[in-house]
Parts: C-alpha cells; structure tokens; sequence
C-alpha cells in the first residue's frame, strides 16, 4: 500500500511539473507576442509622423520588461539568502 502511495504521489508530482512548464513556456510565447505587437505598432507610428507616440509606447514597454525582470529576480535572490 505504501508503494502504491509513493507511486501515486510520484506521478502526481510529474503532472505538476509538466503543467509549471507548460505555463511557463506559454508566458514566454505570450510575452514574445505582445513586444512584437507593441514594436509592430511603434513601427507605423513612426511611419504615419507620430515620433511622440511610438518613443513614449516603445520607453514604457522597456521600462515594463525591465520591471518584470527585476521583480522576477529579487524573489529568487532573496530565496537564495535564507
């Protein structure tokens, strides 16, 4: 019974971590998809004479993936002091 419990409780630990990557690998597609939207759209704005729009959208994106990297990291650092 303890086996069958441990094999159980392996195979549930195997579709968790499946599942983590899975999200993981679609946010990755996702954020890939968007910055090349918001470039995309930085693009034509620069073509139609919007220099405003397209520099202040572009700073704000970069600023944002700044953010989400450095937010992303600090957890870890500090998981790592303990």
């Amino acid at each position: 019974m303890a086996e069958q419990f441990a094999k159980h409780q392996q195979e549930l630990e195997k579709q968790a971590m499946k599942s983590a990557q899975t999200a993981f690998r679609f946010g990755q597609i996702a954020g890939l998809v968007i910055v090349l939207l918001v470039l995309a759209t930085c693009g034509i704005a620069l073509a139609f004479g919007y220099e405003r729009f397209a520099t202040s959208l572009g700073s704000w994106t970069i600023v944002a993936l700044a953010a989400v990297f450095v937010i992303g990291k600090v957890p870890n650092l500090l998981k790592n002091r303990s």
